[in-house]
């Protein structure tokens, strides 16, 4: 089974993809900002990220640059209502985001 880290400063925004993605047997940790999933990175094991572009404390595409750093092939999958120019990531999606579109992109990434 697939650990997933879900990363959004929006409780409301982790459960729903907690919740999504639990309902297809992976299994979710969840962080508020960089610092607590760099903590959660450094810790424990990751099959997949993913990451909110816009945090407080630290941006999304530095904390992608952060955890390619520590695991170079980690997947990440970042979620934006405003792509950033620079984001370093594997999948971007744009918000609104459909619950499809992360099973998609998460199971591309996850396939073996």
């Amino acid at each position: 089974m697939s650990t997933i880290m879900v990363v959004d400063d929006e409780a409301i925004v982790r459960l729903l993809l907690k919740t999504i993605l639990e309902n297809s047997n992976y299994v979710v940790l969840e962080a508020f900002d960089g610092p607590d999933a760099l903590h959660i990175v450094y810790h424990h094991h990751i099959d997949l990220a993913i990451v909110d572009s816009d945090m407080p404390l630290m941006q999304g595409s530095e904390l992608v640059r952060q955890i390619k750093v520590k695991r170079p092939n980690m997947p990440i999958i970042m979620i934006t209502a405003n792509p950033p120019a620079n984001h370093g990531c594997d999948v971007l999606l744009v918000k609104p985001i459909k619950s499809a579109d992360i099973l998609s992109a998460v199971n591309s990434l996850l396939a073996p």
